[in-house]
């Protein structure tokens, strides 16, 4: 009740201010923390979709996500990527990392060293060594690894351009 202007309170010990001080703390350090995290999520949602959303500029990373955590590829060190499903295999040297995202869509965020050889393979034309003629109307592309990767008709002239 207030008397005056002057608010009565209920009586309390030093104990228990400091805790609910501490407390009041630690949750709006929580807040913070969960701010950033929604920040870096978005920040990371924006990197996934720059070329989706505008054709902008092309992708410098590509964050791939493993579980709680975010590791950085970069499109200098993929030799090729794979369709699988609702995502992308991206083939790094020995390493295989799996990005969300449709063969297409990756395809325009990359740059015009990556090149569509079939519909469900993108290949980092600078890691490849030569294309062979297997049989009539079947084409193979040797990486620098000795890969095979197959050449459809349909892709064949964006490569060989």
């Amino acid at each position: 009740m207030a008397w005056g202007g002057l608010t009565r309170l209920k009586p309390y010990t030093e104990a228990r201010f400091r805790l609910a001080v501490d407390r009041a703390r630690d949750r709006l350090g929580q807040r913070a923390a969960s701010e950033n995290q929604r920040a870096l999520h978005a920040r990371v949602r924006s990197l996934e979709g720059a070329g989706r959303l505008g054709g902008g500029l092309p992708l410098r990373r590509i964050p791939i996500r493993r579980g709680s955590r975010y590791v950085f590829v970069s499109p200098d060190d993929v030799d090729w990527c794979e369709a699988a499903r609702n995502y992308v295999k991206l083939h790094v040297a020995e390493e295989a990392y799996l990005y969300r995202s449709t063969l297409r869509d990756l395809g325009a965020s990359l740059d015009d060293r990556f090149v569509r050889i079939h519909r469900s393979l993108i290949v980092n034309v600078d890691r490849v060594q030569e294309v062979r003629a297997k049989t009539e109307g079947e084409w193979t592309v040797i990486l620098h690894d000795g890969k095979e990767l197959p050449l459809s008709r349909t892709y064949r002239h964006r490569l060989l351009s």
